[in-house]
């Protein structure tokens, strides 16, 4: 084809939703019991809210988000019989600032913005995960602090490395910041125990500020237990004092961690008798008073 050029139709994307192309939709992922009730449904409203504020798009008031408690659970149960989940779900909602025009949106409003709602079968309940090593790091947030949003694909590709790893056991993807320091779970946030002391990935990691975290967060600052946020390598889990380490997130809850392995399936510590101290138990069990006092 010397001297012609070939040329493609034009390619375009109808509507263009702003969301979908540019990753800049919002999430949140809960549990839904049979009744179609919400564990810390507001904390989730809260978050979203802030987050959409943030942006400067707009949710309309008849979205599912500000409904009332009665007329949001009717809809849920409704949701939950069409796709012969009776007993409960995982939901994900979303919402994207919806239809623009072509290019980058800059300081246009958003007309259209649009909600999505997914649900699928809740998971098998995790006793303990082992832990993985991930050579994908963490990725800085754009903003002051990371949003669940659509920018996904730092933590999609972490997820496709987890998902190569051979393991009898539920694993979990462990990633660190490009400094190495500890940051979260591929799916939750990271937390251990030494005696009576707990610590966890300060936000400047690049971790997400999930809702389950913050639930610990100011359980311990209610109950005067000594909590610390910071910088750490991994080392720093390989510590003979360190007595218990777990995950969280709002789905499975605080599931205790059996080993932390490399990406080679190299063991680098074990925790064989699983039995987690005092400070996790007494953690996990106000959490499961706390999920079932909070659904609305």
């Amino acid at each position: 084809m010397d001297g012609e050029i070939c040329r493609l139709p034009e390619v375009r994307i109808s509507p263009w939703d702003q969301g979908f192309l540019f990753g800049t939709s919002l999430f949140t992922t809960f549990p839904i019991d049979g009744e179609g009730r919400i564990p810390f449904w507001l904390d989730h409203q809260k978050r979203l809210i802030s987050a959409a504020t943030a942006w400067n798009f707009p949710i309309p008031k008849t979205f599912l988000l500000f409904r009332e408690d009665r007329e949001r659970r009717k809809t849920l149960i409704e949701l939950l019989r069409k796709n012969d989940l009776s007993e409960g779900a995982v939901g994900r909602y979303r919402l994207s600032p919806g239809e623009v025009g072509p290019g980058l949106p800059g300081k246009a409003n958003f007309p259209n913005p649009r909600e999505i709602l997914d649900v699928r079968p809740l998971p098998r309940t995790k006793s303990a995960v082992s832990l993985v090593v991930l050579s994908h790091r963490r990725n800085s947030s754009e903003e002051i602090h990371r949003s669940k949003n659509g920018s996904y694909l730092n933590t999609w590709l972490a997820h496709r490395e987890l998902a190569n790893q051979a393991n009898e056991n539920p694993l979990e993807g462990l990633m660190l910041d490009h400094q190495g320091n500890l940051a979260e779970g591929t799916v939750s946030n990271l937390f251990w125990t030494r005696s009576e002391k707990l610590e966890t990935p300060s936000l400047s990691t690049g971790c997400l500020p999930g809702l389950t975290r913050a639930w610990v967060r100011n359980f311990c600052q209610t109950n005067k237990i000594p909590y610390a946020e910071g910088q750490w390598p991994l080392e720093h889990l390989l510590q003979k004092d360190l007595d218990s380490l777990f995950v969280t997130n709002c789905v499975q809850g605080l599931v205790p961690v059996q080993q932390i392995l490399d990406n080679q399936g190299s063991i680098l510590r074990s925790f064989p008798n699983q039995q987690p101290n005092r400070l996790f138990q007494k953690l996990s069990a106000n959490y499961q008073k706390s999920h079932q006092l909070t659904a609305s």
